[in-house]
């Protein structure tokens, strides 16, 4: 889709995991925000969207 169909333009993303709450409760806890962090859910990880974050220090840590 968009305006380069079967087209694959490199991306770094960010996956947030932890060992007791799962993606789809961390997905939520996100969307709570406010102001709210859209994002999915994929191989057990929640991916931030981070067009929606208005400041992405918020999301990642210094130094990473």
């Amino acid at each position: 889709g968009g305006s380069m169909p079967g087209h694959n333009l490199p991306a770094k993303v960010v996956a947030i995991t932890h060992e007791e709450i799962s993606a789809a409760r961390i997905c939520r806890m996100f969307l709570a925000n406010d102001p709210p962090i859209a994002g999915w859910v994929n191989n057990g990880s929640f991916l931030p969207d981070m067009r929606t974050v208005e400041r992405p220090e918020d999301v990642v840590p210094s130094g990473c």
